[in-house]
């Protein structure tokens, strides 16, 4: 499935807010693969970011802080990055293994990419 970095942090935080409810074991188990290939890609892109960070920053108590005069520079880059297209290696979950569960738009907004209809 080919998916950009940005679909796939929407969808690392609505898997940690899903994480949260009650699910049914078929749906557990496919939005854990989900997560841990998730998990995998994103390892990478935060290495790309912090390199971002300590090229177009200066390190500060608690991390970096961007330098006005590069802040231009560190957002095209960033969005470079999250642009960035990949293909995961994971089939699309089907909307019926959620069964009945009660959770909000907000916590499935994320997964839209990863989620089919019946």
């Amino acid at each position: 499935m080919e998916v950009q970095i940005k679909d796939l942090l929407s969808a690392n935080e609505s898997l940690r807010l899903i994480a949260k409810k009650e699910l049914p074991v078929k749906c557990s188990y496919r939005l854990m693969r989900l997560a841990n290939k998730i998990s995998s890609e994103l390892k990478v892109f935060n290495t790309n970011r912090l390199e971002l960070l300590k090229k177009y920053g200066e390190k500060v108590k608690g991390g970096f802080k961007i330098k006005p005069e590069n802040s231009e520079n560190f957002e095209k880059d960033i969005e470079t990055l999250l642009d960035e297209k990949l293909n995961l290696d994971v089939e699309p979950i089907l909307l019926e293994v959620f069964g009945d569960i009660k959770t909000s738009l907000g916590d499935m907004l994320g997964l839209d990419k990863f989620i089919r209809g019946e």
